[in-house]
């Protein structure tokens, strides 16, 4: 029962991103500016993060041990990127999208995405647990990726000499989240909570933006801290949407691997796609019959992945497994 519970909670995670990305679209739109966007989203992260660890004791306890494991060495400084990661993804994503439409940057960027948790989970560089392949998983992982196929496919119409080079960034982007989320995993494995993982994300990335920012502004006379006037008062809900899903997702990598994951999210972002495109459809909106179709396929195929698709090898030298990890494989 706690491992369908798990599953319900990365799906519940894919649905909070198709919201942040539709949400995302009016925020660059409103701006003018993707850089200004993307900085906004992790300033209103950041805030959100630096309030519920400041209230939550156990939540401090986590990022000052985070830190002094940091500062001695038993955890390895690159965990730290994945903020500055992360903006690689929202730039990405505010950038190609125009290139390619949004089907076939989707498309693009969970092809990514799921390669990379395979990857990422064959060799165990998350947590120490190596989660091979069998062969119901390989097929259920081509499974899902046919259904993030059929519901890409009326939006499958873009053409031109760029779109090729746009889809690499897009399956490049999707890549680099399976990394944000095994860094995470990693951090959260170590000290026992997600928010440390969280803090990390946010400030880093928000540095990284503000570094960014400062520079371009200096060429353009300020356009990009100018743009912000545009703000609406109702996109601080990014402010809870993005610490949920890094949160959500630092601990459930932790339990159930970064593909599992991430085919989770894919059945969410599907199911979350369908419902707005029918209550709030952006300009290009469209609401269809295949993606409900993917959407159907991405959850069999998690299901099957969860149930008979990865085969668990723990590797016992590595001090960051805890013995919920190991536990909650079947």
């Amino acid at each position: 029962m706690a491992r369908v519970w798990l599953l319900a909670m990365t799906v519940a995670t894919g649905v909070l991103l198709s919201l942040q990305a539709r949400i995302n679209t009016f925020l660059a739109h409103d701006l003018g500016s993707g850089l200004g966007a993307g900085a906004l989203v992790f300033f209103f992260g950041l805030l959100t993060t630096l309030v519920v660890t400041s209230v939550v004791p156990a939540a401090r306890r986590s990022v000052r041990s985070s830190w002094d494991m940091l500062r001695r060495r038993e955890l390895p400084r690159y965990l730290l990127l994945g903020g500055p990661i992360g903006i690689i993804v929202i730039q990405a994503q505010i950038a190609e999208v125009p290139v390619v439409g949004v089907a076939l940057f989707a498309m693009s960027f969970i092809v990514g995405q799921m390669m990379s948790g395979a990857v990422i989970d064959y060799f165990g560089w998350s947590v120490g647990v190596r989660r091979r392949l069998s062969a119901v998983g390989a097929v259920s992982l081509l499974f899902a990726l046919a259904g993030v196929t059929v519901s890409s496919l009326p939006g499958l119409k873009t053409s031109g000499s760029g779109v090729w080079l746009a889809c690499a960034v897009a399956f490049i982007a999707g890549g680099a989240v399976g990394v944000q989320m095994a860094f995470n995993g990693a951090i959260t494995a170590a000290v026992g909570r997600p928010e440390a993982a969280g803090v990390a994300t946010y400030v880093f990335g928000t540095l990284m933006y503000v570094a960014l920012i400062a520079v371009t502004s200096a060429v353009d006379d300020g356009a990009t801290l100018a743009s912000y006037t545009h703000v609406r008062w109702w996109y601080c809900a990014l402010g809870v949407i993005g610490p949920t899903v890094v949160l959500a997702g630092a601990a459930l990598v932790r339990r159930i691997g970064v593909l599992l994951f991430a085919v989770g999210v894919v059945a969410g972002q599907l199911a979350g796609s369908l419902v707005l495109d029918a209550v709030w459809p952006a300009a290009a909106g469209t609401l269809s019959w295949l993606t409900l179709l993917g959407a159907v396929m991405a959850g069999v195929a998690l299901v099957c992945l969860q149930r008979w698709g990865q085969r668990t090898v723990v590797d016992e030298s590595d001090p960051s497994i805890s013995g919920s990890v190991v536990s909650c494989e079947r």
